[in-house]
């Protein structure tokens, strides 16, 4: 298991909180939250050049908090 801590863009935190209030779907969500980890832990904020696609799978817990 893997502990990640970020902070992620208000603009990606906007777009979780729009689609789980619509309904998405887990899948929705678990993209949705993957790429806003890969801009913020991988490509830090696009501060980096590329950097790997993220795949989210098998969470077992999201917490949303500021």
């Amino acid at each position: 298991m893997w502990l990640i801590i970020q902070t992620i863009a208000p603009d990606d935190t906007r777009r979780i909180l729009v689609a789980r209030e619509r309904g998405a779907t887990d899948a929705e969500l678990q993209e949705l939250v993957a790429k806003a980890l890969g801009h913020a832990y991988f490509r830090n904020f696009d501060s980096r050049a590329g950097g790997p696609d993220v795949v989210f799978t098998d969470v077992e817990f999201i917490d949303f908090s500021s």
